[in-house]
């Protein structure tokens, strides 16, 4: 379905705007992913977020392209989307390490604190060729807390709607060579929530409508931890170690798809006996150039350890098929990767009038992932990426060309089959991708550059899309190919130090396109669920987004997103891709306090690629005060660095639905929090 032609021309008009600023400002430096400089890069500072009560998935929910999948209230399971890729197409990096499961694929973003990340790069459809499998949407980067530049203490509070407490503390500790950091974070919720069954939530439109009901079993624990030390060992050289840590235990009442009907019990629609428990710890060792410019050199290894169990005590929530398992009642997987990685930048060569910078990155990982189901998988995964970067006009114009390859081994082994009532050897057939990318950025004045980008992507096929134990109505299929796609984009950036009310205005416009092929998608086939490669599909549209501060007071900022997704075989758009998003924010600073308003907005959208369940649009506001009480007329004897927040979650009351049978919370919700910490 193309889009009609005032929406094609609103692209076009906004860049031509950008180019008519250009020549009243004074440039300023462009933010730019190391590992993809022509990339269209959104920069999340975390500090700009701890005096409020801010998770992973509410900035990234935020940022252009971007999109969070919610499976119910507060920590509950999230995962992201860029650009209309699922979560398996968007891969996440903590310090350089996947955290994406080689057994499901994403990532849970609920598992992750704001608190102990420094910063979080999203880079909107490149990184293939540098990071290979899973990044066919893009990347997310996210960087760890680093030592304050000074020894500190920061200590945090919280508490809010659903009996929802928290405690963060971030120590830093510095000496003549030695940097080290520790941070903790811990946050728990009651989670009780209540909701109304709604048209697409229980694929019944008309039984349930207007019954209120209250969330069961939907509490959590979180607790996330960060140990970091740096030590010089030259003018311009570090060493590394960084332990990340993160455990979450919640409730898991299920799902509401096919139980609404009316006089329906709160009981009935969650289950009150699941329950999950998740692990995870990173370990990491490195020595770098910290400036990691012209000859510079970086090594690394790291090793990666999850563990989930599920429990359903009671056998009443249908986790574990009982006619398979009559007596199960507990399920548990292991998920672990190591690695090593090589990373070397060299001189500059002069080439006549050109000059040329040259890049080579090699790793290599094992991936295991032990379930009670299957036994223990293994893959070897290969990656070679050399990019070079050729400078021409005295700068003005810099290319990018780079080559990926990838390969990879998968073991054979046995998976539970019901058809033959034990275990059933499978194997697969494993092969090398290679990803050829060019990119280019081009300075057009001061303050406006032209980047574009081409690139092949793809994505080897999770655990368990490859080896889900044959229950008779799903299993898994050891015959799929890796997905394919070609990823375009183009567009303007404009970034200066401008005087008066144009200071540090950052304008972005830019249109990308997604060609996928051997797309995979679940489908019932000969009354079993099975993954299948099911042809072709189509993402497109484009990202315009500013940032704008006034008098250094008012700080004024948004994005918009236009996205037209199609699949070919059917016609239908790809599930979860709202076809416009929409978020602004304002933001007033008075002294040392602040008071902000947020506007969401995203279309209606479908739940499922068949195109039958559909949620209608919605529009969230939120609003948040942060204050400094020492500021207030007689409380002066409050101490300097506190600092005292109030936050408002959905004042229109707006409930949406972004899986099927998992409700989402309609009320509005509230937050408080004390901060105690160096100014």
């Amino acid at each position: 379905m193309r889009s009609p032609p005032a929406q094609r021309a609103t692209p076009v008009l906004a860049l031509l705007i950008l180019a008519a600023l250009a020549a009243a400002v004074h440039a300023q430096e462009f933010p730019e992913a190391v590992e993809a400089p022509s990339a269209f890069v959104t920069v999340i500072e975390a500090r700009e977020y701890d005096d409020r009560f801010e998770s992973v998935e509410d900035v990234l929910h935020h940022a252009a392209g971007m999109r969070v999948r919610r499976f119910g209230g507060l920590g509950a399971h999230s995962t992201a989307s860029i650009r209309g890729a699922k979560s398996e197409q968007v891969l996440v990096l903590m310090d350089g390490v996947r955290l994406n499961s080689t057994l499901r694929g994403g990532v849970d973003l609920s598992s992750l604190s704001l608190r102990t990340i420094e910063r979080i790069e999203v880079i909107r459809g490149g990184g293939a060729a540098r990071y290979g499998s899973d990044a066919m949407g893009g990347v997310i980067s996210i960087t760890s807390r680093a030592p304050a530049q000074e020894g500190a203490v920061d200590v945090s509070a919280t508490t809010g709607s659903y009996e929802t407490l928290g405690a963060d503390l971030l120590l830093s500790l510095n000496g003549e060579r030695v940097r080290s950091s520790l941070a903790y974070s811990r946050l728990r919720s009651q989670n009780d929530f209540d909701f109304d069954l709604i048209e697409g939530d229980g694929g019944i439109q008309d039984l349930a409508q207007n019954e209120r009901h209250t969330r069961l079993n939907a509490d959590f624990v979180r607790e996330t931890g960060l140990l970091s030390s740096y030590l010089d060992t030259g003018p311009t050289s570090e060493a590394s170690a960084i332990l990340r840590f993160s455990r979450k235990d919640n409730g898991q009442p299920g799902g509401t798809l096919g139980v609404p009907r009316r006089d329906v019990t709160d009981e009935q629609l969650s289950c009150v006996d699941g329950e999950e428990q998740f692990r995870r710890a990173v370990f990491s060792l490195g020595w770098s150039d910290r400036a990691l410019g012209p000859g510079a050199f970086k090594a690394s290894v790291y090793h990666r350890y999850e563990y989930s169990e599920l429990h359903d005590d009671g056998q009443r929530c249908g986790f574990f098929p009982a006619r398979l398992f009559p007596d199960r009642t507990r399920s548990q997987s292991t998920d672990t990767q190591t690695g090593i990685e090589l990373n070397y930048i060299g001189e500059p060569v002069r080439l006549g009038r050109a000059w040329l910078v040259n890049r080579a990155v090699s790793s290599v990982r094992i991936e295991r992932v032990r379930t009670d189901d299957v036994d223990s998988k293994r893959r070897w995964v290969g990656n070679l990426f050399t990019q070079s970067e050729v400078r021409l006009f005295g700068g003005r114009l810099r290319l990018l060309p780079a080559l990926g390859l990838e390969l990879a081994d998968t073991s054979s082994g046995q998976v539970r089959s019901a058809q033959f009532k034990g275990f059933e050897e499978v194997d697969v057939d494993d092969g090398s991708e290679w990803l050829p990318q060019i990119g280019a950025i081009l300075r057009l004045a001061p303050g406006l550059r032209l980047k574009t980008n081409y690139l092949r992507a793809y994505r080897r096929p999770t655990f368990a899309e490859l080896f889900h134990p044959d229950y008779g109505f799903i299993r898994g299929n050891p015959e799929l190919e890796p997905e394919q796609s070609w990823n375009f984009d183009v567009g303007l950036e404009f970034s200066n130090h401008g005087w008066g009310p144009l200071a540090q205005l950052r304008l972005e416009g830019v249109f990308f396109h997604r060609d996928i092929e051997q797309a995979i998608e679940w489908v019932q086939f000969n009354n079993s669920f099975v993954p299948r490669n099911t042809g072709q599909a189509e993402a497109r549209g484009y990202e315009l987004r500013g940032s704008l501060t006034l008098w250094n007071r008012l700080e004024l900022g948004g994005n918009y997103t236009y996205l037209d997704t199609e699949i070919k075989s059917t016609g239908n758009p790809l599930p979860h891709s709202p076809r416009n998003q929409l978020f602004g924010r304002a933001a007033l600073r008075l002294a040392g306090n602040r008071l902000w308003v947020e506007f969401t907005h995203e279309d209606d959208l479908f739940l499922n690629a068949g195109g039958r369940f559909k949620v209608d649009s919605a529009t969230q506001l939120d609003a948040g005060i942060s204050l400094r009480p020492s500021d207030l007329p007689g409380l002066a004897w409050v101490p300097e660095n506190l600092t005292l927040s109030f936050e408002w979650i959905n004042l229109t009351g707006e409930q949406r639905v972004d899986s099927l049978g998992l409700p989402l919370p309609d009320d509005t919700l509230w937050y408080m929090r004390l901060r105690l910490a160096p100014r």
